[in-house]
């Protein structure tokens, strides 16, 4: 995690949003993170219950995941892609409101949740 990730992740935190991270290639946060931000294993560990999801690195990796039902783990699926990463897989999956930088969201629509 670096620069705005991490100014984003502290600014939830200090919002008092409970906020988790996966990143693989860490195994813990320096200790002044660790007392904001919980740090997990995998993303399926990070999306549990989650009401919104943030994507704000463009790894392929991320794009390899199945984020269809990734996201029915969450409690709301909101995703928030800061690099259009994930477009392809969620930005017309009505189960999923998806925001990308520059596309309006799309919403949920009644009855296709």
């Amino acid at each position: 995690m670096e620069g705005l990730r991490i100014e984003l992740a502290r600014e939830l935190a200090r919002a008092h949003a409970r906020v988790v991270a996966y990143d693989p290639s860490l195994k813990a946060l320096p200790e002044d993170l660790a007392r904001e931000i919980t740090l997990v294993a995998s993303p399926e560990e990070a999306l549990r219950d989650a009401s919104v999801a943030v994507l704000a690195t463009p790894w392929p990796a991320f794009r390899q995941l199945d984020w269809r039902t990734l996201v029915t783990a969450m409690s709301h699926a909101t995703v928030i892609d800061a690099g259009w990463v994930l477009a392809g897989q969620l930005r017309d999956a009505h189960e999923v409101e998806y925001f990308a930088v520059g596309l309006p969201g799309r919403r949920k629509v009644a009855g296709n949740a």
